[in-house]
């Protein structure tokens, strides 16, 4: 089945929600970086909170969330942007061979250690939109990019991502769903959404529903108040990154003629490779003789 995020609102007009089945994103991310089990789930809880966070924007608008740390992770990073067609979403972590902790097998140090820094940005082509920092307390991508909401963008705002691992370590189930208070939502009823995603059992029975559909409706019949809703959105959600050759073309020809003119006479060609999708690149002699050409026919 393919991914696929919905949105929309409570009928009172008091809530805004979003949930979203990842669980191709994530499997893409572990082939892309062969990635061991605990960077499986971080990388893919990650990817999935940017698509909630960016669950909103407009056409061509971009939710990046990049995560810093003293742990074993040392750095993820993930960006959803809205499109047309769907959403795009690409994502790398720094240190693909961290493993998952498993009953029969404890893990080491918490993956996030105990020092870090979550920064948001959201951004548009050709600039930045808002850009927010909070520092890690939770050492879980929800509940820290959940503090982000609340303390940075200054909104109420509740979530739970859910990811279960398969016997082969690939991502068997990967989901997430995102509450925010909009003006006027009601203190009383967000508290009960809290409490609902708050709790172990609910939330694992909310976030391993098989669509978003029924993790909303499972979610808002968990309430104690009544809690119609209206789905207003539904968006295909693909693992996609905007690297190319000519991007890499321009990366290289910013190394100026000098530098060019070593590689070729040292390497006789370059490899460059994208960080977020781990594709290769191999400019060969003549491609990079073409940058040469290109960058003397715009100095004289």
């Amino acid at each position: 089945m393919s991914d696929y995020l919905v949105r929309g609102m409570t009928e009172d007009g008091e809530f805004r929600f979003a949930a979203v089945r990842s669980t191709v994103l994530a499997n893409e991310a572990r082939r892309r970086h062969e990635t061991k089990s605990g960077a499986t789930k971080i990388l893919g809880e990650t990817m999935s909170a940017s698509v909630l966070v960016g669950a909103h924007l407009e056409n061509g608008e971009r939710m990046s969330l990049q995560f810093s740390c003293n742990g074993p992770v040392r750095g993820v990073m993930a960006d959803a942007t809205a499109g047309t067609a769907g959403t795009h979403v690409r994502g790398f972590i720094a240190n693909p061979q961290v493993y998952a902790e498993l009953d029969e097998a404890p893990g080491g140090p918490p993956p996030f250690g105990t020092d870090g820094t979550l920064v948001g940005i959201q951004s548009a082509p050709g600039k930045v939109l808002y850009q927010g920092t909070v520092s890690l307390v939770a050492g879980d991508v929800a509940r820290d990019v959940e503090r982000y909401l609340m303390e940075s963008a200054q909104t109420q705002s509740v979530m739970a991502l859910g990811s279960a691992l398969g016997p082969d370590r690939a991502m068997a189930h990967a989901s997430g769903i995102l509450l925010q208070a909009l003006p006027g939502g009601d203190d009383a009823k967000f508290a009960e959404y809290q409490r609902v995603l708050g709790d172990s059992g609910l939330r694992a029975r909310i976030t391993a529903e098989p669509t978003p559909e029924e993790a909303i409706e499972t979610l808002m019949n968990a309430v104690t108040h009544e809690s119609p809703y209206r789905i207003l959105t539904k968006v295909d959600v693909v693992f996609r990154c905007d690297c190319s050759r000519e991007k890499v073309a321009d990366v290289i020809r910013m190394l100026g003629r000098e530098e060019i003119g070593k590689i070729i006479s040292e390497q006789g060609r370059a490899e460059v490779t994208c960080r977020f999708c781990n594709e290769r690149y191999v400019l060969d002699k003549a491609e990079l003789g073409v940058i040469l050409h290109t960058l003397g026919t715009v100095e004289n």
